[in-house]
């Protein structure tokens, strides 16, 4: 008689908690889905305050300071910054990838980053 009550109630409570536990895992996978992965969080949230500082580096050092600025906060195999006004033309003299125009109008369609294709 003991052990049908431990498994009347052990089974509820142990179909509940994996229920709360995949429904969980479903809602990081979202917020962090293919469009959004979990390592570019913190860049995109940092994107206007680098913006702000390549602008102001630019406008106080010219291209070389805009140079030096945007290679101290690349993260080697990671990220690239380039500051391009307002005809596309890049700021900094720093070369641009082969597929340059069309990662310029992913950023602009999507918050300020480009992905690459993989």
């Amino acid at each position: 008689m003991r052990s049908r009550l431990f498994w009347k109630i052990f089974l509820p409570f142990w179909i509940l908690q994996t229920s709360i536990m995949l429904f969980q895992a479903y809602r990081v996978h979202e917020s962090f889905g293919p469009e959004r992965p979990w390592w570019i969080q913190p860049e995109r949230r940092a994107i206007p305050v680098l913006a702000r500082y390549a602008s102001w580096r630019y406008s106080a050092r010219g291209a070389e300071g805009l140079r030096e600025a945007l290679g101290g906060i690349a993260l080697e195999n990671r990220s690239s910054y380039w500051l391009f006004d307002d005809k596309f033309n890049e700021l900094s003299g720093l070369p641009l990838p082969t597929d340059g125009l069309p990662a310029i109008q992913q950023a602009l369609a999507n918050d300020g980053i480009a992905r690459p294709k993989l």
